[in-house]
Parts: C-alpha cells; sequence; structure tokens
C-alpha cells in the first residue's frame, strides 16, 4: 500500500544465522524478525520507520 516492497537481512557471516530480518511480504505486511520472535511494526515512511526501530533496539539493549 506505501509502493515499497522491501527485504533486508543482517547475517552472522561465519554462523549463517539470520539477526535480524525485515520484510513487508503480504497477507503479514511490514513486520521484524528479531530474538527469534517476530512482530509487526507501522511503516509511515523510510525515515520514521528508522527513528521508531533505532528507538525500540536502544530501550531493549538498555533493559537486558
Amino acid at each position: 500500500p506505501h509502493g515499497v516492497k522491501y527485504s533486508l537481512v543482517l547475517v552472522n557471516s561465519k554462523t549463517h544465522e539470520v539477526i535480524l530480518l525485515y520484510d513487508n511480504h503480504w497477507p503479514k505486511g511490514p513486520h521484524i524478525h528479531w530474538d527469534q520472535k517476530e512482530r509487526p511494526y507501522e511503516y509511515k515512511d523510510i525515515k520514521e520507520s528508522e527513528v521508531e526501530e533505532a528507538r525500540y533496539y536502544e530501550n531493549k539493549k538498555n533493559n537486558y
């Protein structure tokens, strides 16, 4: 619906384990695979999504 289709993956080069995956395939829409979990998020635009995700990961890191 936003005119953008994407998939971005971060993989451990030694173990080939997926660390982080962003994608927006149908029927799930925008979602993130991280920490062995999948969670949806609201896609607004590329800049806003980057800011929101940076805040989420910073909060998660600080709570470990």
